[in-house]
């Protein structure tokens, strides 16, 4: 009871301290806001989470209780309730509650958002399928006391989640997103089809986003590739700047770059999960009191270790090559250089700034002008 009334009192004062950045946003927005931002929401939502721990672990000695004594009935039931914690930490909390928290501390409004009831039902299959891959996983445990099927559904786990991620997700989450119609931007058609002659491509479609985001993406599927285009670029940007955009993004699909983020998904996997093995967070935080603060905090730097570094290594450089390649296939980077620098306006993103995925605008500009010295006149 103390220490979720602990947990509550941090929260509070991180909501304070939040409250104050965006009244001071109010006025001027600058990166320190936006660091204090963040730091404050991860204080926020860290607090509660730490608040809810206790009647958190209190429920779950009811269900465990209830539960079969042993077997893949119990293995099923536990590896479930793991892929939805797992699914909830990582994905909701971090990513959709951290993301709109700060959004609302600096007063920005979310380009990309969706129907709550969209959003909602994207995530229920998220975590249903998290819960269906590790309760299979946890039912060969508890099933089978033979070590090469642990080995085996380990390594099946580990390969799962990236590809579904990677490669089945996208399908799923752009659903809804409308196809390029054939009479719809007939000049970049003509120049589409024109680019993909003689050339090996994978199959691929074009999607826009019915919303403002200003970015396009690039993303594999079990279907073949998706380019999907953010509904601001079409009302923003000129056709020469939207054509250069898409040479960029069909230059991750010619080369394949989906497919290597999604190994190196697998090899951040495979950190994470063997992180988890030998450091036992989970162990720690049933000891209750600070333990559960110190688990939660093995838990997060895992994730930090193991699925930051290697994307931060060479996912840029992806960026880089895709640029190179868009370039070969318009013939000119002045198009491309010009979308760039639009989107840093658009999005509000300074030139000199970038993130642990991409290099900076700035960065891509200097690249593109050392090409465009080498292509023909």
């Amino acid at each position: 009871m103390v220490y979720t009334i602990v947990g509550v009192a941090i929260a509070s004062l991180a909501f304070g301290l939040l409250v104050a950045v965006r009244q001071k946003t109010a006025n001027t927005r600058s990166d320190s806001l936006d660091i204090v931002a963040v730091i404050g929401g991860l204080v926020f939502l860290a607090s509660l989470v730490a608040a809810a721990t206790p009647p958190f672990l209190a429920a779950l000695e009811l269900l465990s209780a209830s539960l079969p004594p042993e077997g893949w009935r119990r293995g099923a039931a536990l590896g479930a309730l793991i892929g939805v914690v797992m699914f909830f930490s990582t994905r909701v909390l971090i990513g959709d509650l951290l993301a709109s928290v700060v959004l609302w501390t600096t007063r920005r409004e979310n380009e990309d958002a969706q129907p709550l009831a969209t959003i909602v039902q994207d995530r229920l299959i998220h975590g249903a399928v998290f819960a269906g891959l590790f309760a299979a996983f946890f039912s060969l445990i508890g099933g089978f006391d033979i070590a090469w099927v642990l080995y085996l559904g380990l390594a099946i786990l580990v390969a799962s989640l990236p590809i579904y991620q990677g490669q089945i997700h996208p399908w799923i989450e752009y659903r809804k997103a409308r196809e390029i119609s054939d009479d719809e931007l007939p000049e970049i058609r003509t120049w589409l089809c024109e680019a993909c002659e003689g050339r090996e491509m994978p199959r691929f479609k074009i999607r826009v986003r019915e919303t403002d985001l200003n970015n396009a993406m690039a993303t594999a599927g079990m279907f073949g590739h998706l380019v999907v285009l953010g509904g601001g670029l079409l009302k923003n940007m000129e056709p020469h700047e939207l054509k250069a955009i898409l040479a960029h993004e069909i230059a991750h699909v010619v080369n394949r770059d989906m497919l290597w983020l999604t190994l190196i998904a697998i090899a951040g996997t495979a950190c994470y999960i063997t992180w988890l093995n030998v450091v036992s967070p989970g162990p720690i935080m049933l000891q209750g009191g600070i333990h559960i603060v110190a688990g939660l905090g093995l838990f997060l730097l895992g994730a930090a270790i193991s699925f930051y570094p290697l994307p931060a290594i060479f996912s840029p450089r992806l960026e880089f090559r895709a640029d190179r390649v868009a370039a070969t296939m318009l013939g000119d980077t002045r198009a491309l250089a010009s979308a760039l620098t639009k989107m840093s306006e658009l999005t509000e993103m300074p030139l000199d700034q970038g993130t642990w995925t991409h290099p900076s605008y700035k960065a891509r500009l200097e690249a593109l002008a050392k090409i465009q010295e080498r292509l023909p006149e």
